[in-house]
């Protein structure tokens, strides 16, 4: 895994941030998710709570640590558990077809949202 650059951090847009890190603050502790990204608990907590708008250092900080995150596999992980539990209300026959189909409409929709298409589509792809 290559370390993100601020330019890919840039990126990243601000909705995209505050939803991944209220789901991390959900899924954890502030404190804890704060530590991790670099931040202060009381910055990341009013990020979370949408009362402000983080100063550019910080939206870096934060952008950086979700590309980490993001390219350190969790993404793929919860896709393929997801795309399993789906596909299993399916007939056999039908299972392989669907989880392609499902990886092409978020393959267009990262495209659509002008978001870079993460690896872990085509690989996820390859496993079918």
């Amino acid at each position: 895994m290559t370390e993100p650059t601020p330019a890919e951090a840039r990126e990243v847009p601000l909705y995209v941030l505050r939803e991944w890190y209220i789901n991390e603050v959900e899924l954890s502790a502030i404190r804890t998710v704060a530590a991790e990204s670099g931040v202060g608990r009381t910055t990341l907590h009013k990020f979370v709570a949408g009362e402000t708008s983080p100063h550019p250092r910080i939206r870096r900080l934060l952008a950086m640590h979700y590309l980490r995150q993001r390219d350190a596999g969790r993404d793929e992980q919860n896709a393929r558990a997801g795309l399993q539990i789906l596909a299993a209300y399916l007939p056999e026959e039908a299972r392989a077809g669907f989880v392609v189909q499902a990886l092409d409409v978020l393959d267009r929709g990262y495209v659509e949202w002008g978001l870079p298409v993460p690896e872990w589509i085509d690989r996820l792809r390859a496993e079918v």
